[in-house]
This record gives C-alpha cells, structure tokens and sequence, in this order.
C-alpha cells in the first residue's frame, strides 16, 4: 500500500473553490449582460474574454491538483526505490544461506563419508 496522505481532501478544495469561482463569474456576467443585446461576435468576444478571465482566476487551482499529483508520484517512487533496494538486501541473504547450506549438506557428506555412513 502506498504510504501517502489521501489527496481526495485536497482536490475536493480546490474543486469546491472553482465551482464558488464558476458561480460568481456566472452571476456577474449575468448581472452585466442582463439588459443588452449582443450579435454573434460580441458573444465570441466576450466568451473568449471570460475563458480567458475564468482561466486566469482558477489557473492556481489547477497547479494545486498538479503539484498533489506530483508529490504522490515521488511519494511512490521513493517507496518503489526503497523496496527495490530492499529486495536487493533480501535477495543477497537468501543467495547467501543457499550458500551456507550446499556448505553444510557437504559437511555433512563428508562426515558420513568419514563414519563410514552411507
């Protein structure tokens, strides 16, 4: 199991403040554009102004969930690194008592071999 702090907490932060940042771009454009009549690129123009403002505004929240993305991948890939590292060291004692046994089962031979035993 990966040993990092749940980040559900952290991105349903961020989501919740975009969608209090959605609400109020929302109800000032709506304020704003009430009473006016627009043609298609008045709405264009004013829909690629309010992307562009909306993106600005929530651009940080983004970088937020990025940088929790990011944190987790390290997070991993220490652990990942530390139980290769581990398997190394575990790997080389088991060669090593594989090693100790054929030595012994040998002494073992030889001391039947010496008792006459067969």
């Amino acid at each position: 199991m990966l040993d990092y702090d749940y980040t559900c907490p952290d991105i349903d932060k961020n989501i919740n403040e975009l969608k209090d940042i959605f609400k109020e771009s929302i109800k000032e454009l709506l304020i704003r554009f009430r009473d006016e009549k627009f043609d298609n690129e008045d709405v264009d123009q004013i829909s690629e102004d309010c992307a562009s403002d909306l993106y600005s505004d929530f651009e940080d929240y983004f970088e937020n969930v990025r940088k929790t993305n990011e944190d987790l991948r390290n997070a991993a890939n220490d652990q990942i690194y530390t139980l290769k590292g581990s398997i190394e060291t575990l790997e080389y004692e088991i060669e090593e008592k594989e090693n100790e046994i054929e030595t012994l089962n040998i002494n073992i031979d030889q001391l039947h071999s010496k008792l006459g035993c067969v």
